[in-house]
């Protein structure tokens, strides 16, 4: 996996320090990553992502997962 997608939701406690270590992991690997909130508008999938990491809750993982059922992640 090269492609990563992070997905925050900004309204939990200790998202941002969860978010920088893995944007740091990644990173430090050379691998690309996107952050989007859940708060934006618009959160589309780029092309060619490998996996999608969220940071929040059961909300954020199944909101994920219903936007992510189309292109095979």
């Amino acid at each position: 996996m090269k492609k990563f997608l992070i997905v925050e939701n900004k309204t939990k406690a200790g998202s941002g320090e969860v978010v920088e270590r893995i944007s740091n992991y990644l990173s430090s690997r050379n691998l690309s990553y996107k952050l989007v909130s859940t708060e934006d508008d618009k959160k589309s999938i780029p092309d060619g992502t490998d996996c999608i990491i969220t940071i929040g809750g059961d909300g954020t993982l199944i909101h994920a997962a219903a936007e992510s059922a189309c292109c095979n992640i």
